[in-house]
This record gives structure tokens, C-alpha cells and sequence, in this order.
């Protein structure tokens, strides 16, 4: 029996917190992986996998001058961290493709280093934001849109409902996913302390909108 990881603790307290109930999913031996729980929302079940993002080399080196010297510069690519264990859930959670539960991917950052930002989650979700500028002053202004390296599109990950990040703090943001055919309701995670982003135009324009 594997052991427990911290990010199933945090969620299996925020899910308490809330009232929600919740239970493992069973395993099947020799049938693959499973995702880790089924939860019971105020409208109705869906299917959770928890990820969590761990420190690796270069963060452990961060934190060693960080401390040694009071400051440490660091540089990274927008979702990097997040797009494997995304993509390590979508594989979990596409045995539930043709089940009518909702799917979230929930993900949590055991570092200090931020990687579950907006920015992070949504270039990982759609891709990496690029800027359109204008071809001459007064043209108009810059557009956003997306590019490389995207997990979601028209024809992957449809079965997705939303990523979901868990604080620390213990509140939930979920961000949506625009091409998925099973959504998310809102109100699967009402609480005021968790907050939903939505993307209101084309999954390809940048940005999402709480």
C-alpha cells in the first residue's frame, strides 16, 4: 500500500472544512491507474486526482542561498512545472471519459516558488501566451493569444472539467476548462472562500476571468 502524500491530506482537510464527503476510489488490480477520490459536492459527485508539485534540484539550490544569502535569482518558462502532472491526471482521470461525474485535476505546490500562478496554470491548461503588437502605432492595441505547449485543446483532454489549485490556506481556485463537454458547475465548490476563473470569449484569447 503506497504511502499518503501531503497533497491528499490538504485536500481530504479542505473537503472536511466544506462538508463535503468523500471516498477513495477503488482500485482494480491489474487494471491501471485510477484517479483518487469521488467527492460529494452540494451538486453532486465528481472525480478528483491530486497532484502535487514537489521541490526539485533547482529549487532546493533556491532556497540554499535564499537562505545562505538573503536573496537568489532565478529565471522560468510559464507552466513548465505544472504541464506533467496535468498531464499525469488527464491519464488517471480518461478511464471516466463516457462516466457523467465531472473530472478536476486538483494540484498542489509543495514548494515556495509559486508555480500554480494564473499565468502558470493558464499557459499550461491553453499554451503559451503570446503578445500580438500592433504593426504601427494607433493600430490598435496589443491582443493575446496562445501558442506551443498546450495540454487542452478541441480534441484532448475534453472529458476535463477543470484544474483546481489548493492553497495552503486551504481555499480552492478552479480554473475551467473551455473546451471540456463535461463542465464543472460553479456550484460543485460554492463556499466564498473558493473562487472560480472562467475563460468568457475564445479558449484561444488570453487571459482568464474570475
Amino acid at each position: 500500500m503506497r504511502s499518503r502524500t501531503q497533497s491528499e491530506d490538504l485536500f481530504e482537510t479542505y473537503c472536511k472544512l466544506r462538508g463535503y464527503s468523500f471516498e477513495r476510489m477503488e482500485v482494480v488490480p491489474g487494471k491501471g491507474r485510477f484517479p483518487d477520490y469521488e467527492v460529494l459536492t452540494p451538486c453532486g459527485p465528481v472525480i478528483c486526482e491530486v497532484k502535487q508539485i514537489n521541490p526539485n534540484d533547482e529549487d532546493k539550490e533556491y532556497d540554499r542561498r535564499l537562505v545562505s544569502y538573503g536573496h537568489a535569482a532565478s529565471s522560468r518558462e510559464l507552466g513548465k512545472r505544472v504541464r506533467a502532472p496535468l498531464k499525469d491526471a488527464c491519464v488517471q482521470l480518461s478511464r471516466f471519459r463516457d462516466d457523467p461525474r465531472p473530472c478536476v485535476a486538483v494540484v498542489v505546490d509543495t514548494t515556495y516558488r509559486d508555480y500554480l500562478s494564473p499565468p502558470d496554470i493558464e499557459a499550461a491548461m491553453c499554451g503559451d501566451l503570446v503578445g500580438l503588437l500592433p504593426v504601427s502605432p494607433g493600430d490598435g492595441e496589443a491582443e493575446f493569444t496562445h501558442g506551443r505547449n498546450r495540454r487542452l485543446n478541441e480534441k484532448r483532454g475534453l472529458y476535463l472539467g477543470a484544474v483546481a489549485v489548493l492553497a495552503r490556506s486551504g481555499h480552492l481556485d478552479v480554473y475551467h476548462n473551455p473546451y471540456a463537454q463535461k463542465r464543472v458547475p460553479p456550484g460543485c465548490f460554492p463556499d466564498p472562500q473558493d473562487r472560480h476563473f472562467i475563460k468568457r470569449g475564445h479558449p484561444a484569447e488570453g487571459g482568464h476571468l474570475l
